[in-house]
């Protein structure tokens, strides 16, 4: 199954944040240095950011994120983690319209035959 991961982070400081890391424990390193001024109070997530983060997922997976944003200079540094669980289900196929045609016919072609078998195998009519 594919799982099209979203992150989100808000600014709950008092300065503008400029530049953005992230890195899940699953994906590894999403962007370094990402270019995005974050007011406070302002918030923002990947897809706004222009991302797309596709994973197949085959098994129940715990990604951990860790989202850092700072200015260019030694403060201003803020550092922001979540954990996340995706379940993995199975998939129940569905079927589309070529699918559903080819299974009524399918069905057609059987019940036909069925019913051409017993006609064959029939027990004689008692004599008068």
């Amino acid at each position: 199954m594919t799982v099209y991961y979203c992150y989100a982070v808000t600014n709950t400081g008092d300065i503008t944040l400029g530049l953005h890391d992230l890195v899940d424990s699953e994906l590894g390193t999403i962007f370094t240095g990402s270019s995005y001024s974050l007011t406070a109070g302002s918030s923002v997530d990947t897809v706004a950011l222009g991302y797309s983060i596709p994973k197949v997922i085959n098994a129940t997976t715990t990604n951990t994120a860790t989202w850092t944003a700072y200015n260019a200079g030694p403060v201003d540094t803020v550092e922001a983690q979540a954990s996340a669980t995706v379940t993995a289900a199975p998939v129940i196929p569905i079927l589309g319209p070529v699918g559903l045609i080819g299974l009524i016919v399918l069905l057609a072609l059987w019940a036909l035959w069925s019913l051409g078998w017993k006609h064959r195998n029939r027990l004689p009519e008692p004599a008068s």
